[in-house]
């Protein structure tokens, strides 16, 4: 069978893909938070030649007349300093990878032995639930270079992260959108996470789209052979919705639930992994179909729990209300924080 003719608008990586390497290098952590890079642990030739020199002073000393204990101490020494310095380094990289590792996974794997000899651990654990979405998200990287569309993922999820990270213990990836689950330790989940909600509407889309266009004109000055490609896409980009590229501006939808989610781990004996489960999450995501570019949407629940907590944070004659029949869930009466309407002043963020 002959292979099918590649059209116009078949999908391949440019050649210059590799120029586009490492564009975003942006951890989403404080400089605080950064560890070294592990280093795999290794002995010095010079610490070698001592080792060695030892070992052979008492084979000779042995073998000999009498056996001095100078070079046994100095072995001893030499093999404990060889010890804490490989456990120095291994500490050191764990501390690195930790990173890598979700705040509640981490939680659970200290606090529960249990799960170290392989037990599933399942436990119920209030949260504020907060899904995020980016408009025309698919329409606008579907069809992205490689290196742009990694660019621009990376400044979102390091523009997300710095409002959120220190707040959140589990974060994932639902189709296009994100779900944030915050800590409630203070019972106070409810106005961080709203705080976050308005933040990142308000102020740091904005911040990312300014950073992702600086940095891909800063790109594309130091790489002129990603031009070619570079317009292509951008041709395709206007064609499509009618508008520049360059002038693209992010909007989002935004909404919270609150409630008791299963935290825990799941999947297979084997395979399993850490991730939280329950209606909220299911909530959250039903909400946030049903809001409009620029809302913040949430339900009575989720607005009570916030008066208890921060009374008058929100001006309610300023929200609207509405019902809503979510998928698999039925009518639902919601609240929306409406596009340019934020907190009450003197609760700003």
């Amino acid at each position: 069978m002959a292979s099918p003719e590649k059209g116009p608008d078949h999908d391949e990586e440019p050649p210059t893909t590799g120029a586009w390497e490492n564009l975003g290098r942006s951890d989403g952590l404080y400089p605080t938070d950064r560890t070294a890079a592990p280093q795999r642990p290794s002995v010095s030739p010079a610490i070698l030649l001592v080792g060695s020199t030892c070992l052979a002073l008492l084979v000779a000393e042995a073998y000999g007349t009498r056996l001095h204990p100078a070079p046994a101490m100095l072995l001893v020494v030499l093999l404990v300093g060889l010890a804490l310095r490989d456990r120095w380094r291994a500490e050191r990289a764990l501390a690195f990878y930790s990173r890598f590792v979700r705040p509640g996974l981490q939680r659970l794997l200290r606090e529960e032995k249990r799960m170290l000899a392989g037990d599933k651990l399942f436990r119920g654990r209030r949260t504020v639930v907060l899904k995020i979405d980016m408009a025309d998200y698919t329409k606008t990287t579907y069809r992205m270079p490689y290196g742009i569309r990694r660019l621009f993922v990376d400044l979102w999820f390091t523009a997300v992260d710095r409002v959120v990270a220190r707040d959140v213990f589990l974060d994932k990836n639902l189709g296009d959108g994100s779900l944030y689950c915050f800590e409630d330790a203070d019972g106070d989940a409810c106005t961080a996470a709203l705080r976050a909600a308005v933040q990142l509407r308000d102020r740091e889309v904005g911040r990312f789209d300014e950073a992702f266009r600086s940095r891909l004109r800063r790109k594309l000055e130091s790489a002129p052979e990603l031009a070619a490609v570079t317009d292509r896409y951008l041709d395709g980009y206007r064609e499509a919705t009618g508008h520049d590229f360059w002038s693209r501006h992010t909007t989002v939808r935004i909404a919270l639930a609150v409630g008791h989610v299963d935290e825990g781990l799941w999947g297979l004996s084997s395979q399993s992994h850490y991730d939280v489960q329950g209606a909220p999450p299911i909530l959250a995501t039903r909400l946030e179909d049903r809001a409009s570019n620029g809302e913040i949407v949430f339900d009575d629940r989720f607005l009570r729990a916030l008066e208890a907590e921060s009374p008058g944070l929100l001006d309610l004659d300023r929200l609207e209300h509405r019902t809503e029949d979510l998928k698999g869930i039925g009518p639902w009466e919601i609240w929306v924080l409406p596009e340019g309407v934020g907190l009450q002043s003197a609760h700003g963020p």
